[in-house]
């Protein structure tokens, strides 16, 4: 019993990080990317790095908004992950961003939970 409290001890603690990590990363990394295409650092399809913008920090707002209305913790576990590949998979369509290791950042996070259908496989 004390193993199965740990597991969603952890489970709560993680939530909150990963919602927060989440969060601030997609409101770090969207405007980044819109400064860099202004600058002329780099070419992107402005238009479209707005699109992803505003649909990746909608989407990093979901899994937030779940754990503060108090939604069981394996559901917000869910949501971050499946979350975090939708935008890593946004800003893989576009073939101007070079950047390889941000396929980690839902294994990464993935990794956080002690849970066997996240890691197993």
């Amino acid at each position: 019993m004390l193993q199965k409290s740990f597991i969603v001890k952890n489970e709560n603690e993680v939530n909150i990080i990963s919602t927060r990590i989440i969060l601030f990363s997609s409101c770090f990394v969207f405007p980044a990317l819109i400064i860099l295409d202004l600058a002329g650092l780099f070419k992107f399809a402005l238009s479209s790095i707005i699109i992803f913008a505003f649909i990746g920090t909608t989407l990093s707002c979901i899994p937030l908004i779940m754990r503060k209305n108090r939604v069981r913790s394996e559901v917000v576990k869910y949501s971050t992950i499946i979350v975090s590949t939708i935008i890593v998979g946004m800003i893989a369509t576009n073939p101007s961003i070079g950047v390889y290791i941000e396929y980690l950042f839902p294994i990464a996070i993935s990794c956080l939970y002690f849970d066997k259908k996240l890691t197993d496989r």
